[in-house]
């Protein structure tokens, strides 16, 4: 990191320049007043002027150089602080790497043990519904079996997802396209029946990203603004461009408590009984992989709101 000139690395030339011209002009103004130097009864002001000027081009010179010490320390101080910042994200790095290596053997091993059992048991439970037409209670068991299983398969899923590196495929897109894909995906989902979605399209940035990724992050973010609305609510999708894309997605819930804006997407960590604690951590690690990111952004109005900010594209950029 090249470290940048102090803005008053020329304080102290300029400091003894002007202590050097103040000494003779108060000299010329103490005896425009009246007050005269002498000394042997000879006219001594140009001795005066000299010794003022040396000595105010000495004070200048020794306030300049002060400055410029203060602002080397502030310079100093503000370099410290970007290379504890450098190693803290380090560090953080590092643990998530360990994390996700300690995951993605974890997630293998679940994978490998117990996707098949799974499977058998799905199947199974499958067969004993289908032949037992006239038994509610049996299909009724089995049907309970089933969706479990299928629960269970979606949380295996959902750690391997996690565990398993990003490798985005960027093309230019224009926001907007994914916006709507992901709305249009959106329908599908049980409360969009009583609910609407909405999109403001404002700006249309152009973007470098990986269609099918984020999509998907939308489809995610719209499907938990759904859920988290009342029956009948809209769910707002706008965007803008302000030297990034910018995508809210705006509910009308209870919103998200300050506290949990980091919480939330972390692995594991959720306020719903049927969720898996995965689905914001997987969606802002998408996001980043874009050089991009996922936050939880203050709104006036009820409800939360949830942004996603992507780079703009070169070509636009460049423009």
């Amino acid at each position: 990191m090249a470290q940048s000139k102090p803005a008053g690395s020329n304080r102290k030339l300029w400091g003894t320049l002007i202590g050097a011209a103040v000494g003779p002009i108060d000299t010329v103004i103490l005896d425009l007043l009246g007050v005269s130097f002498e000394i042997n009864g000879s006219d001594a002001s140009w001795l005066i002027a000299l010794y003022f000027g040396f000595s105010f081009a000495v004070l200048g010179y020794l306030i300049g150089s002060l400055m410029d010490a203060r602002d080397r320390e502030r310079e100093q101080m503000r370099l410290l602080g970007e290379q504890r910042d450098l190693i803290n994200q380090t560090r953080a790095r590092l643990a998530q790497s360990e994390k996700l290596a300690a995951l993605g053997q974890m997630a293998t091993m679940i994978a490998h043990e117990v996707r098949n059992p799974l499977g058998v048991m799905r199947s199974s439970a499958q067969e004993i519904r289908d032949s037992a037409l006239d038994d509610v209670n049996t299909r009724r068991a089995s049907s309970f079996i089933i969706s479990e299983t299928d629960r269970l398969n979606r949380v295996i899923e959902s750690i391997l997802g996690f565990a398993r590196p990003l490798e985005p495929r960027l093309d230019e897109v224009r926001v907007a396209d994914l916006a709507e894909r992901a709305i249009l995906l959106a329908a599908e989902h049980p409360r969009a029946r009583h609910s609407r979605v909405r999109l403001e399209r404002g700006d249309d940035p152009l973007v470098e990203a990986d269609a099918d990724l984020i999509t998907q992050v939308l489809l995610d973010l719209i499907a938990n603004a759904l859920e988290a609305s009342p029956r009948g609510a809209e769910v707002r999708i706008d965007l803008r461009d302000d030297g990034e894309a910018v995508i809210g997605i705006n509910d009308s819930g209870p919103g998200v408590a300050p506290e949990l804006r980091d919480k939330i997407f972390e692995p594991f960590y959720t306020t719903n009984v049927n969720g898996t604690g995965l689905g914001l951590a997987v969606s802002r690690q998408v996001v980043t992989s874009h050089g991009g990111t996922l936050t939880v952004a203050d709104t006036p109005a009820p409800g939360a709101r949830f942004e996603i900010r992507l780079p703009r594209h070169s070509a636009v950029i460049a423009a």
